[in-house]
């Protein structure tokens, strides 16, 4: 069995918790950090920064990642438009090469505990 490692550092410096959430769809991956996620595609025997999604905003942005295709999901556990914070989940899309925001979704209230 071959296995390929690639040890990969936050490409700015001082970003911190760096790669607390990651998620790998074939030739793409996502790594989360505070305020910012990653988005890195697969390119010869290694892996490149593609684009970096920051956002200001939420102080747990990058909490949680998904991709698949053009398609990213970067959750936030505590944000909310007013109120007590349930979290929110933004969703991205790459067209024509930019990766933009289409939507963020909010909680409205916590669903109970079964």
């Amino acid at each position: 069995m071959v296995v390929d490692r690639q040890k990969i550092l936050p490409p700015v410096a001082g970003t911190t918790r760096y790669g607390s959430s990651v998620a790998v769809d074939g030739m793409r991956a996502i790594v989360g950090a505070d305020k910012v996620v990653f988005i890195l595609a697969r390119s010869g025997g290694g892996w490149i920064e593609e684009t970096a999604l920051p956002n200001n905003v939420s102080p747990t942005f990058g909490h949680a990642v998904s991709i698949h295709g053009s398609i990213a999901v970067v959750g936030a556990n505590a944000e909310s438009t007013d109120g007590p914070s349930f979290g929110a989940a933004y969703i991205f899309e790459k067209q024509n090469g930019v990766w933009t925001e289409r939507a963020r979704l909010y909680v409205q209230s916590p669903m109970p505990i079964l």
